[in-house]
């Protein structure tokens, strides 16, 4: 008689388990919901870990130096290959120019050269004159036009122009340490 109640304690004690497994798998399923939809951080995760390459396998030192010096071969055979397309397009353009190499150089240095238009603001220094000069330009974003001026060190060998004058400057090698302009013309005397 005492086996027999041992028995029907066992077989309630049986049904209970399932119903506490029953109550685990559906939260186990929201979970499972949760990861079908993986968050935003994650999906970003993933695809970066999609695009990672696999790593390379260990070199040695001497590999490392041979696999460089090889790049560097490399590299030295493009910009060779590079280099002599650019003289030959340089070589057939004084061709087709009909001019030789020197003045063809000699007027692309004038084509470069400055010209500016400013106002003399001080001339009391030997062979020097301060010309102010004005730009003006549409800012970017708002278009208000904007004013900015530049103080500029100009070689007036005659000591022609005094203040007030306005002048016209040309860029030139540097004279001394500030001055890189040199005086063409004035344009206008001040009274």
């Amino acid at each position: 008689e005492e086996a027999k109640p041992e028995e029907p304690k066992a077989e309630e004690a049986k049904p209970e388990e399932p119903k506490a497994e029953e109550k685990k798998p559906e939260e186990p399923k929201a979970e499972e919901e949760e990861d079908e939809k993986p968050s935003p951080r994650e999906i970003r995760k993933l695809e970066r870990s999609a695009e990672r390459k696999p790593a390379n396998p260990p070199m040695s030192t001497e590999e490392r130096a041979k696999k460089r010096a090889k790049v560097r071969a490399d590299k030295a055979v493009s910009r060779r290959r590079t280099r002599l397309r650019l003289k030959e397009k340089r070589k057939k353009k004084s061709e087709t120019g009909g001019m030789t190499a020197a003045p063809a150089a000699t007027t692309e240095l004038r084509i470069q050269e400055k010209k500016r238009q400013g106002v003399v603001v001080s001339g009391k220094a030997e062979k020097t004159i301060t010309v102010l000069m004005e730009s003006r330009k549409p800012h970017r974003a708002y278009k208000k036009i904007l004013r900015r001026t530049t103080k500029i060190h100009v070689h007036d060998e005659l000591n022609e122009a005094k203040e007030g004058d306005t002048v016209n400057v040309i860029e030139c090698r540097p004279i001394s340490r500030t001055k890189r302009w040199r005086l063409q013309e004035i344009v206008k005397r001040a009274r």
